[in-house]
């Protein structure tokens, strides 16, 4: 009879796993991040989150295309999915964060307020939609 090790068994779905992935890259950045928000709380947050940038209102598909055809020197790095942006300049935490695409995420900077930003988010997601 052959004996499976359990401890190599992945505990999460793909889907998860690329979802836990963004959070070790914060982690990465963050002290303490795991103190006051949980792993298995952010890959919940993140499922549940709608997957649309809440500037300029891009959905994942609209951005895939926009960045299929633009020639941004940051391409291999950044624009291909959304990103976790933080709503202030403050910790990364369930009520602070937001899904953005990386255009908004960018030109936000720490500069503009939330209520701020979601108007010229507006036009920023004008132009990624003309590329639909």
């Amino acid at each position: 009879a052959s004996v499976v090790n359990m401890s190599r068994v992945n505990k999460y779905t793909d889907k998860e796993q690329k979802i836990s992935n963004r959070y070790s890259s914060i982690k990465s950045r963050v002290e303490n991040l795991d103190k006051y928000w949980p792993r298995e709380d952010f890959i919940d947050w993140y499922k549940n989150e709608p997957k649309i940038c809440c500037y300029c209102k891009s959905t994942e598909e609209e951005l895939a295309r926009f960045y299929e055809r633009n020639n941004s020197k940051r391409k291999g790095t950044r624009g291909q999915t959304l990103e976790i942006e933080r709503i202030e300049d403050r910790e990364y935490s369930r009520k602070n964060c937001k899904l953005s695409c990386y255009w908004c995420n960018n030109a936000k900077s720490d500069t503009f307020t939330y209520s701020e930003f979601k108007k010229i988010g507006l036009e920023i997601g004008a132009v990624i939609k003309g590329y639909s």
